[in-house]
């Protein structure tokens, strides 16, 4: 008998400190209750979603393209910015032909022209006399660009329109290095005025830019202790980032590493891309006023490196001539009471 007692005994002392070590790896149980679903925005793109409580979020990063691109603040990790995408999208022929003859410009032109005569050489636009018309639309570029040409060729291009406007599409990606496979994976990165824009423009229905208390809302869900949700500029809920990070541990948030153009006071008033792969940021809706002409964007910041997750603030730049700071968007749609009826 007092052989099984000391078995007993020692179980139990196991077992307790098993479940001391579980404690010590520190991610809390996930919240019950979670369902999961999918959405489609405006233009088609369909997300992943989650419901905790009375909120649904995307459980990815939001992707709705802004026609003309980091001009309107929606760019790619790395792309570059500025004002060329207005002049090859635009009808003034001097500045296209003035950005033809720059470095850049011929570049673009080498890329484009390559293209054309792969295309004509794979039967993607039919021959025509003389030179052929591949070949032909290689010289015009020169001095129009493919739009122009379309235009101002009546029917002579319309069989092969879908095919050029996807080449010179093509082409202005690649000046821009605009990378479709991060796109395909992490998403657009939107300065805040791009974000407000694309939300507006693209969202699905009920869904919108989550507010700062928002965000809280669905930290205090993850454990966070409603003593650390005002703290900026450091990391609360010693854990709670966990439960937003991919992985066996997540509640299906699935925040993915993408980085940002993130503002530093290094450089000043630019920003840099910086910690793809290593961190994730989203937009909040909220402003931070530091005075009568500047204000601060809210973010959150979650890391490879830290369990928590950081509130963190960033500059509203909106340069023409330099990356703003750029973050990813989660959107976020309050579940009223008649919805859940």
């Amino acid at each position: 008998m007092k052989k099984i007692n000391y078995l007993y005994i020692l179980l139990l002392t196991m077992v307790s400190v098993a479940a001391c070590q579980d404690e010590e790896t520190g991610i809390p149980p996930k919240p019950q209750g979670i369902t999961y679903g999918s959405v489609t925005d405006k233009a088609g793109n369909t997300y992943k979603t989650l419901t905790i409580g009375n909120q649904t979020w995307l459980a990815e990063n939001y992707r709705y393209a802004l026609p003309n691109g980091s001009l309107d603040g929606c760019v790619t990790y790395g792309e570059s910015y500025g004002s060329d995408r207005e002049i090859l999208n635009g009808t003034n022929q001097n500045a296209y032909q003035n950005f033809c003859r720059s470095h850049s410009g011929q570049r673009f032109l080498l890329y484009l022209s390559e293209a054309l005569f792969n295309a004509g050489e794979e039967g993607k636009i039919p021959a025509g006399t003389g030179t052929g018309q591949s070949i032909w639309l290689s010289q015009q570029v020169r001095n129009y660009n493919i739009p122009q040409l379309i235009t101002m060729s009546g029917t002579l291009l319309t069989p092969v329109e879908e095919v050029l406007m996807t080449i010179w599409n093509d082409a202005i990606d690649y000046h821009f290095n605009v990378d479709k496979d991060y796109l395909s994976r992490f998403g657009y990165l939107y300065s805040y005025e791009g974000a407000l824009r694309a939300v507006q423009e693209g969202a699905p229905d009920g869904f919108h830019l989550p507010t700062d208390a928002e965000w809280m809302v669905l930290e205090r869900k993850l454990g966070m202790n409603p003593a650390e949700l005002e703290g900026l500029e450091n990391w609360r809920g010693e854990y709670a980032g966990e439960l937003l990070k991919a992985g066996e541990q997540g509640i299906g948030f699935d925040a993915l590493y993408g980085g940002a153009a993130v503002y530093a006071l290094s450089t000043a008033y630019n920003s840099r891309y910086a910690n793809r792969n290593k961190g994730a940021y989203f937009w909040c809706s909220d402003r931070v006023f530091v005075s009568d002409s500047l204000s601060n964007g809210i973010v959150r910041h979650i890391s490879l490196y830290e369990t928590g997750i950081r509130r963190t603030t960033s500059r509203l730049i909106s340069s023409p001539t330099v990356v703003r700071p750029s973050y990813n968007v989660r959107l976020v749609k309050t579940i009223t009471k008649k919805e859940e009826k």
